[in-house]
């Protein structure tokens, strides 16, 4: 379905149903009535909720999904005004039928959605480029749907892509192998300690080593809690907490702390924030950079790097050059804090060794968490 999306944008909206008479899917009240406002009064309302067939949505009538068969695509543009948990299983309907132009309301009328949507499109090209490197069909398809739903501006129907048996960044197919002196795990994005503890499930006494970067004070604190308790209870491995930001150089840069915790970012590194009220800052302070080429020692062989850094993977990336490059480590990558991150971010993996093997996970039923997975086979 992804490939036979409309461009999202009022103007192509405009376009695409001047001459043409509009339907409505979804008798949101409040949806419907912005829409209207916008674009005009449809000439139908269709709604899967058996309870509104028949009634009325502003003055517009209402009817079942069966309606759609009695409606040309030459003469009918669709405009989605339902939930955006919905959009997707809407769309699936409608092509079932046949080849409307359809255009969510959810991405028309929210500058966020908007911009994530058309970057994804204008870019369809290096999206199927990596799903062609992909190294299984899960992952073909993982990501494909992921990116159809962000298209769309869906935020909810990702309960089937997602992972039900593994860990997020517990990846077994790269973990199948076990480093004859123990692994060395870079973990960018401490938070509180839980990917630490992850990576101590899954490896055990094994892991010999981790470097938990994380520039937020209390979570810091969190951090050295899970450590002692994980020793404990019996993991004889050393936890490093490097109390920095990660990124592709050394210095200082303006840190937007959104009031979570797990939410602050570098203000250099989301290029999504302009659009998005929710990234506001209530406060902004200086937080210290490093590069993983510049903090850890050259002779440290590492096994493994995971991040989630809310948007600074490909900085980080960039920084690491040196350590991937020699040291083959295996990655488990976050990719959808950034439309851009879902293709830059295996095109440098790929520039550095076209040796990696490439997989793409999804580990929430809503549409954070998608994970890009590299390793080499030995």
């Amino acid at each position: 379905m992804i490939y036979s999306i409309c461009r999202q944008t009022t103007e192509n909206f405009v376009l695409s149903s001047k001459g043409k008479k509009i339907v409505f899917w979804g008798a949101v009240k409040k949806n419907v009535e912005k829409a209207m406002k916008d674009y005009g009064k449809p000439e139908c309302i269709i709604d899967s909720d058996p309870e509104k067939w028949g009634t009325r949505c502003e003055t517009i009538k209402v009817y079942p999904p069966e309606h759609l068969y009695s409606i040309d695509p030459s003469t009918h543009t669709i405009l989605v005004t339902a939930g955006t948990d919905s959009v997707y299983s809407i769309a699936k309907m409608i092509r079932i039928v046949d080849e409307f132009d359809v255009f969510f309301y959810g991405v028309l009328s929210n500058k966020f959605f908007g911009f994530f949507s058309n970057q994804l499109f204008d870019n369809i090209d290096k999206i199927k480029n990596v799903e062609s490197h992909l190294n299984d069909d899960i992952s073909r398809k993982v990501f494909r749907e992921c990116v159809c739903r962000r298209i769309m501006g869906g935020t909810g129907t990702y309960r089937e892509l997602k992972v039900e048996n593994n860990s997020q960044y517990i990846f077994w197919p790269m973990l199948n192998r076990i480093e004859d002196n123990g692994e060395v795990v870079i973990d960018c994005g401490g938070y509180t300690g839980d990917s630490v503890e992850k990576f101590v499930d899954a490896l055990g006494n094994d892991l010999k080593k981790v470097y938990s970067f994380e520039c937020f004070e209390e979570n810091i604190n969190e951090i050295q809690n899970t450590g002692k308790r994980l020793k404990s209870e019996g993991w004889n491995g050393e936890l490093i907490i490097a109390p920095y930001a990660v990124s592709d150089r050394c210095g200082f840069a303006e840190f937007n702390d959104i009031g979570i915790s797990e939410g602050g970012y570098l203000l250099e590194n989301r290029t999504t924030v302009k659009y998005n009220e929710k990234l506001a800052p209530v406060s902004v302070h200086k937080v210290e950079m490093v590069s993983i080429d510049d903090y850890i020692d050259e002779t440290e062989k590492v096994t493994i790097i995971k991040m989630d850094i809310e948007g600074a993977e490909y900085a980080a990336l960039k920084g690491a050059e040196k350590t991937i490059k020699k040291h083959s480590p295996r990655l488990a990558i976050s990719i959808y804090h950034n439309p851009e991150d879902y293709w830059r971010i295996f095109e440098l993996i790929y520039e550095y060794s076209k040796d990696y093997k490439f997989a793409v996970r999804h580990h929430q039923n809503n549409h954070l968490d998608t994970v890009l997975y590299a390793w080499k086979e030995i």
